[in-house]
């Protein structure tokens, strides 16, 4: 997916959606008909989006929960690692965007423009690139500063050692990076589609992994995709 086709011109707060449950219709359902829980689980909590970390994951040290919010008793933060290449992702994300800004209720106009926007998304070239995005929280708030700013000052060369993509096929070195910069989804890590000549992936794998050192955290951030759970109309979707 080429980087400028994921920026749109489109104001937006922090992407924050919560793990919910609903019954997973949303493979036979136009997305134009996805609901808030269905898009809240497909970008929090499915094959294609995965939370990680909080305050206990990694002990809760003294020094993070003297850094929590009046009223947090436990120092957290939670990075959310989605596949921003896979169909279902982007079609997720552009009906978020439906809901917030009331698309169903939107004059035919309204509805044009904010299709406009989106549609380069929608229709991304993504034949020779996977791109994960990255985005965090966290009630620390010298933590979250902290990871901002490493975040916005990484570039490809300085995240060449410590970004990769894990497959059945090998390792998968970082191709291209950039910073959240506004997006709502994050920054975006950019690897290869082709690797040795083939997919990297491929039906019947059993898994994908993806993993960033974050040294404000002092710890990787590690996460990993089930291939034969990540279909989408009948299509390996990643």
């Amino acid at each position: 997916m080429r980087a400028a086709k994921l920026v749109f011109a489109v104001s937006l707060m922090f992407l924050g959606v919560a793990a919910v449950s609903p019954k997973e219709t949303f493979d036979s359902t136009p997305f134009q008909k996805w609901t808030q829980k269905d898009v809240s689980k497909i970008l929090s909590d499915s094959p294609w989006a995965q939370i990680w970390g909080t305050g206990e994951a990694f002990g809760g040290t003294h020094e993070n929960n003297a850094q929590a919010e009046q009223g947090q008793d436990v120092g957290r933060y939670s990075f959310t690692v989605r596949l921003m290449s896979a169909l279902a992702v982007r079609q997720a994300y552009v009906r978020w965007l439906e809901i917030r800004n009331n698309y169903d209720s939107m004059s035919p106009q309204g509805k044009q423009e904010l299709d406009s926007k989106v549609n380069g998304l929608l229709n991304a070239d993504v034949s020779q690139e996977v791109v994960i995005a990255v985005s965090f929280q966290s009630n620390m708030p010298e933590t979250m500063r902290d990871i901002q700013r490493f975040f916005d000052t990484a570039t490809a060369p300085t995240l060449s050692q410590s970004a990769y993509l894990y497959t059945p096929r090998g390792r998968v070195d970082l191709l291209k990076y950039f910073p959240a910069g506004g997006e709502a989804t994050g920054a975006r890590f950019i690897f290869p589609r082709v690797l040795n000549g083939q997919p990297p992936l491929q039906p019947g794998d059993k898994q994908m992994r993806f993993e960033v050192y974050v040294p404000p955290i002092n710890n990787t951030v590690r996460v990993g995709f089930d291939p034969r759970k990540m279909v989408f109309q009948g299509k390996l979707d990643y």
